[in-house]
Order: C-alpha cells, then structure tokens, then sequence
C-alpha cells in the first residue's frame, strides 16, 4: 500500500473517524484505523465494535492494499505537521514508513484482516432527510438522554419513524424531551429504534447544518446514516421504550406566556443560592408575573420575578433549576410556553407556535421538592409527603412486570415513589422498606443538614436512632401504627 495526500485532507477525514476509537480497547485492533486503498479512492474506518465511522478521500500515487494504523499517532502526528505539508505513506513489511517534508516517522501496524466489519447488515427501511432537520432533532433531545442508568433502554435515544414524521425522543426518568419533524416521503410500517449514548454524541458531531441531504438505513441491529464521503453505522439497544405518550401532559389548561431569554436569565441568577445537591427551585405563578424562590442550607435566600401573561390566580411548583435550564436551551425561540394542569402534575415547555399535539420540540419536567414547607400526611402504611418525585414511566415498568427503582406507596395509587439516594438495595428490598426508606428522607427539607435531619427523623418517626433507616426500623415503626 502507497499513497499520497495534502495534510488538510488527511487531517480531515482523520478528525471524522478518530473520535469512535477509545483509548482502552479490548482488542489491540481496535486502536488503529483501516487503511484501504482501492477504486481510485482511500477509504479510513474506525471502530469500537458498537459505532463504526467510514470516511472516503482522494490521493495521489495510490497502490491498493489495506493495513491498519494506529489511530492516536498517526492523528497526532498530521495535527502537529506544519499547513500545506504533502504526506506520503508507504506499507513497508509490518511497518508504515510517514514522510512529510523533512520529517520521518515509522509506525507499527496490524493485519486488516483482524479489524472487524460491519458490511454485512440487511437493510429493511431507507428513508432520506435533510440533515439540517436531523441535527436538529438531537440537538433539542439529546441533553435528556440517561447515563449509565440502570434502566438501559434509556442510555439512548429514541428514533420513532412513522408513517409521514420522524421523532427523536430522551428521557432519563425525571425529564422527557421530544422533537418532531416530517418526512419527504411516507414509509412503509412504523419503526421504533433506540441510538446508544455514544452513537448520538458521534453522529451529533459528524452532522452539520448545511443544505445537503442524509439517508437512513434502518436494520434489525444496526443504523446507518450515510452523509456524502461518510458513512455512520451503530449497534442499537436490544429494549423497549416506555410508553412517552403517556407522560405528555395533555389535558393542560394552565399555560405561562414567557421570554425565554429573561427566564432562562432569571433561572441562572437564582441558581447561584440554590441547594448545591438538589438544586431545588420554588416557581409561583400569579396575574402577569413568575417568581423564582430559591434556598440554600445557608438559610440564604435568592428571589427573581419575571414579566409574564398568565390566566392563573395563584400556583406554587418546584422544579429542578438544571432541567429547566437544560430544556430552556434546547427549545429555542423568543418566547416559551410553560403548561401546567396543576401543582401535583409534570410541566410542558414548548415553543408558543408549537401545536399541543404536535410538538416541534417539547420538554417535560416532573415537579422536583414541591411544598417543602407542608406537613406531610401519616397513613396506615407510611408516611406520604406531597414533594416527592412522580414519574409517569413506572406505569409502564409496572405493566410489564418488571422490578425498578420507582415504588408504589399502597397509599395513593397515583403517586409514584423513589428512592432518593438511588441506592441499589432499594431497587432489591420489598416495597416496606424501600418506601419507608424514601419517603423518611424526603422529608428532609433540602436546605437542612447534619443534626437537623436526625432530629427530624426521630420527631416525625420516633427513632431515637440516628442511623438510615433499615428494615427492623421500618417494622418497628409498622408495629407502633
């Protein structure tokens, strides 16, 4: 193999491909990249046996052949080349000769016919789109995708094909985000697929918004995306995807009218004196105003109002600050929608020219620490606080008979529980413990600490202990109701 070629060029196709290649690799193949020379063109491929990226140049002075190089090095080496340099390669035995200028660099290399391929995929649908509309999409749901989740259908994101739209759905549990756009042509059947977290960052990068077109290959394990020179292929997770639909809020009939930019100001300010592990902001809604009440362990305290139209008396909600920041950025716009039902229920941003129904892009936040400051109620079965976290997805788990970390009290059957601290004994434990368990921290306001939370702990359970809670607490506590 011989080939010559303009170090931006190289350099170029180098930088497409470099970014699957991980540093640690199981296989010492998977640290260098394929070189194939052939049909008067130099093909480079990259892999971590989940995502594979292709990219196609020409050279000059070709002679076929393939080897693979390591990828870092050779990379390193082109980005430290001084600009307008020409490169040669030259397969000499199990060494490739580099030669730029005045400078010569010999580098190992390993048989091509180690480096695994995936060229063997069975197409089942095409479609084709604009790939301005496709960065698009992932740009405005990506930032909602699960890491390292447990539930690992969610370290994804969803691509929904329908019979005239594509949508990109990511949620992680607490937030939902959903983009829509439609499609050139119709398709067959409806297609769910799921993207690995890696495959979406690489793909997100490749993209560009430009006026050209991509086409998608969908496969029964594989996506590939094909964008002029370069070709995107990944895995896809073996799962199913909750039900989204389900959590949209619907049925909203509360909406808040507000420049984006001044919320989305307003939030960053008051996120300075907010609990640095809950980040729990208070929103009170009234006639033409938002008001953003944040606290910290400190007792300081940081208020924000906000210019905003309004058909609601009076509503108090808490809400995550770093959700509302995130969905805030991704949905663009001068000015927003916030859709409320209730205080109890999740919160819908959208666009103000975005149809409920049909969400050019649209966020929901579950309610995060919501009446910090109400006395909780004591039931048969436990302590039930109004504050805690529900999520629409565990009816979903539920129904399949699958075990997760979101618990149902036996109290009320439509709030859903969850551990706070997300420990894994509670995604093992009986429901007893799990649920005495999270809701007993929650009732820990966010901005106390230390000796407060045992203090309430013993006054609102009557535990002289100041220990978390462990399963003999909780059937003590069952046995004194």
């Amino acid at each position: 193999m011989r080939l010559s070629i303009q170090r931006e060029t190289l350099l170029k196709s180098l930088q497409q491909v470099v970014g699957v290649v991980e540093r640690r690799q199981t296989l010492p193949v998977l640290a260098n990249l394929l070189f194939v020379v052939g049909n008067g063109e130099l093909a480079l491929t990259g892999t971590d046996l989940e995502v594979e990226m292709v990219s196609r140049t020409s050279a000059d002075d070709m002679v076929e052949g393939e080897v693979t190089i390591p990828a870092r090095k050779l990379f390193d080496i082109c980005r430290a080349l001084p600009d307008g340099c020409k490169i040669k390669l030259e397969q000499q035995g199990e060494k490739v000769l580099v030669n730029a200028g005045r400078s010569r660099f010999t580098l190992a290399t390993l048989p091509a016919s180690e480096f695994p391929s995936t060229d063997g995929i069975e197409v089942i649908e095409k479609v084709s789109l604009p790939e301005a509309s496709l960065k698009a999409l992932m740009d405005q749901t990506s930032f909602a995708m699960a890491h390292q989740d447990v539930r690992y259908y969610l370290n994804g994101l969803l691509l929904d094909l329908r019979e005239d739209s594509l949508r990109c759905v990511a949620t992680d549990g607490h937030r939902l985000a959903l983009a829509e756009t439609k499609l050139q042509t119709a398709v067959s059947a409806r297609r769910q697929i799921i993207i690995p977290r890696k495959g979406v960052m690489e793909l997100m990068g490749l993209l560009e918004s430009g006026d050209g077109d991509v086409e998608l290959e969908f496969a029964r394990n594989h996506l590939r995306v094909r964008r002029g020179a370069v070709t995107f292929t990944s895995k896809l997770i073996d799962g199913r995807f909750p039900d989204y639909e389900a959590v949209i809020p619907l049925g909203v009939d509360k909406e808040i009218r507000v420049n984006r930019d001044e919320l989305k100001s307003a939030l960053q300010r008051a996120a300075i004196l907010s609990n640095e592990k809950y980040r729990g902001v208070k929103l009170e809604v009234g006639p033409n105003r938002l008001r953003i009440i944040a606290h910290n362990p400190e007792q300081e305290e940081a208020v924000e109002e906000v210019e905003a139209q309004t058909g609601v008396a009076e509503l108090s909600v808490g809400f995550n600050v770093n959700y509302l920041q995130d969905a805030l950025a991704a949905i663009g716009g001068d000015e927003v929608l916030l859709c409320l039902r209730d205080a109890q229920s999740s919160c819908l941003l959208r666009k103000r020219r975005c149809a409920p129904r049909h969400h050019a892009a649209a966020t929901v936040v579950s309610r995060w620490w919501f009446r910090l400051w109400k006395k909780p109620t004591v039931t048969s079965r436990g302590l039930l606080f109004g504050g805690m976290l529900e999520s629409s997805l565990a009816t979903d788990r539920a129904a399949a008979g699958e075990s997760a970390p979101f618990r149902t009290a036996g109290v009320d059957s439509r709030t859903r529980l969850e551990c706070l601290r997300g420990c894994e004994r509670c995604r093992q434990d009986d429901l007893a413990r799990s649920c005495l368990h999270a809701v007993a921290w929650a009732f820990v306001p966010c901005w106390w600490q230390g000796g407060h939370t045992a203090r309430w702990q013993r006054r609102l359970l009557g535990f002289r202990a100041t220990r978390r809670l462990s399963g003999r607490d909780t059937a003590r506590w069952h046995r004194s109701r």
